[in-house]
């Protein structure tokens, strides 16, 4: 079954929404004023990836339906909290990401068990003042692609010398959802972009 269609049948089974998990690290003045905006910018751009993503049998009404489901009922999962996440290294985020999947799903929504997304201050800076419709409306050009990322965490990575993080596209962000399944590690996807950012 295609991940389009099994995530969207997963959904409906357990009706809870679905959505990264994001972790924001950094509560600077600066983010203050722009994190609200870069979740809206995640979020409207996690939508578009669904939309916009084609395979060889891009009109199969299942994958057309699931595809209109799976924009309806995404919702992220923000981890907020200055006294718990200001800071926080890699090695907490993974932790905590970790130890919040072992809740059953139903008892919280539905995620991406490989990996999390990281808003820290980097994150904060490059997408500031970026506006979802404009990008969508420019065509994401290279341009975009390379200057609009966000970081993913790989919840565990498979050695311990791994980095186990890299850049994503705001315009990848579904099919990091569907290459981080477990199955590869996720410097094999950094390994193909020495040029900038995971584009999917």
């Amino acid at each position: 079954m295609h991940p389009l269609v099994r995530l969207a049948h997963k959904v409906e089974r357990s009706k809870v929404p679905w959505g990264f998990v994001i972790y924001r690290t950094t509560y600077t003045t600066f983010s203050d004023t722009h994190f609200a905006e870069i979740v809206q910018l995640l979020t409207g751009l996690a939508k578009y990836s669904v939309r916009k993503w084609k395979d060889l049998n891009p009109n199969d009404p299942a994958k057309l339906s699931a595809k209109t489901a799976l924009q309806e009922t995404y919702e992220p999962i923000i981890m907020d909290n200055k006294s718990e996440f200001d800071g926080m290294t890699l090695d907490a985020i993974r932790a905590h990401h970790q130890a919040w999947i072992e809740q059953p799903v139903g008892e919280r929504p539905i995620t991406n068990e490989w990996c999390c997304l990281l808003v820290n201050e980097e994150v904060v800076q490059t997408l500031a003042g970026a506006d979802p419709a404009a990008l969508i409306a420019t065509q994401h050009t290279v341009e975009d692609y390379d200057n609009h990322w966000v970081k993913a965490v790989e919840s565990d990575p498979e050695d311990e010398d791994d980095k186990g993080w890299m850049k994503c596209s705001v315009f990848a962000l579904w099919n990091l959802w569907i290459d981080m399944d477990g199955h590869r590690p996720m410097r094999s996807y950094e390994a193909l972009y020495t040029r900038g950012p995971y584009c999917g």
